[in-house]
């Protein structure tokens, strides 16, 4: 049993493999712990999901609402309790690596995968560290992954988001006085059609512009305005990165093959929030696998069990979330005021954001109102 990638999702099926006694190697181009670009916030519903607690010393801050900002207004929504934890990937990731390994499963970091394929019943995996053979491979190696093209064509414009980001030094009381334990969401302004996020961490920021990468022009340039707009520093290091726009039809497994987390396309296609389905799709992997293991069947029919329980899951959503960003980034001056005018439906967000809802049950409470909802944003009411 091999698992391409170390990241959430990787780690995840890693881990649920090994402790069930199969043996499990995990691979992955960089050592470890390693920077990824990433805006780090690990949403509340995955301690919902998960079978540990991620340590205090991991979590640098605690978001307990969103501020959404467009042009000189602004909306906010503030809780009692935490909706995300967020995080530096760096840590993150090793920590759930460490978890993986304590599970019994062998983590080779700093092994970069050149190909995938079949050789009778037996997957096979080049590197440069050699070659591997096993009975099932997890493809958790991102947007690019090399894994995919073994079940699925690349991904096109229309299914990727493109985004630009940075990390920006910062004293933590500085970061309590502008930005607190808010996650900010920015439209217009300099981002353009799309949208920007600022991120507190312990002693950083995380700043970042994003939008559907067809949509998205000069993102280099948008984001140096945006980082003007903020008053922020320019001299900073950049980290573009794609985003697959979730997609429940794509597939995601094949003869021997499942993939999970970016490399599955399961993100969050308004969001790009990627995290929580990343980790619950590479559980949903290794229960799957497990069940492969036991009935000694590794065929596409069997491993689409996985399929389906993603579906109704979780990524069924993006297919809501994906006609709702089609709306707000391609209609501004309509869906921005309505989204800043309206507390309500900051609200539902948040509720969305933090797993007490979800886009469907939010179509259904929005439709009926809609029209009030629309003149209370163009009144800003």
């Amino acid at each position: 049993m091999i698992v391409v990638g170390a990241g959430p999702s990787g780690s995840t099926a890693a881990r649920g493999c090994a402790k069930a006694g199969l043996k499990t190697l995990i691979l992955d181009r960089e050592k470890l712990p390693r920077f990824k670009a990433c805006g780090g916030g690990v949403t509340v519903k995955v301690d919902r999901i998960i079978d540990y607690k991620i340590p205090e010393e991991i979590i640098e801050r605690k978001a307990y609402g969103v501020r959404l900002n467009y042009w000189n207004k602004s909306n906010s929504h503030l809780r009692e309790y935490p909706i995300t934890n967020l995080v530096s990937r760096s840590r993150f990731d090793k920590f759930l690596a460490d978890k993986t390994v304590e599970a019994g499963a062998e983590l080779m970091d700093g092994t970069i995968v050149s190909s995938v394929s079949k050789e009778g019943s037996t997957q096979t995996v080049e590197s440069s560290e050699g070659k591997f053979t096993a009975k099932m491979i997890v493809g958790a190696d991102g947007v690019n992954s090399i894994v995919s093209e073994r079940v699925r064509p690349r991904l096109t414009q229309d299914e990727l988001a493109s985004t630009i980001e940075a990390e920006v030094p910062m004293s933590p009381e500085e970061i309590d006085v502008k930005f607190g334990n808010f996650l900010d969401v920015y439209f217009g302004n300099s981002v353009g059609i799309g949208y920007g996020w600022i991120f507190p961490k312990n002693d950083h920021i995380s700043v970042g512009v994003g939008s559907l990468l067809r949509m998205f022009k000069n993102p280099k340039q948008r984001f140096i305005e945006f980082l003007g707009k903020m008053k922020l520093p320019l001299d900073v290091e950049l980290h573009p990165h794609l985003i697959p726009l979730g997609n429940p039809k794509r597939r995601v497994v094949s003869d021997g093959i499942i993939l999970v987390g970016d490399a599955a396309g399961y993100a969050d296609p308004l969001t790009g929030e990627g995290i929580y389905s990343a980790i619950h799709s590479g559980k949903l992997a290794s229960e799957t696998i497990v069940q492969a293991f036991d009935k000694n069947n590794f065929k596409e029919e069997f491993l689409s069990t996985y399929h389906t329980e993603c579906r109704s899951a979780f990524s069924e959503e993006f297919r809501r979330a994906r006609k709702a960003a089609w709306v707000i980034y391609g209609m501004p001056f309509i869906s921005y005021p309505l989204i800043i005018g309206n507390k309500e439906v900051l609200e539902k967000y948040v509720d969305i954001l933090a797993g007490e809802t979800t886009y469907k049950a939010f179509k259904q409470w929005a439709q009926p109102k809609l029209p009030s909802l629309l003149l209370k944003g163009l009144l800003g009411r």
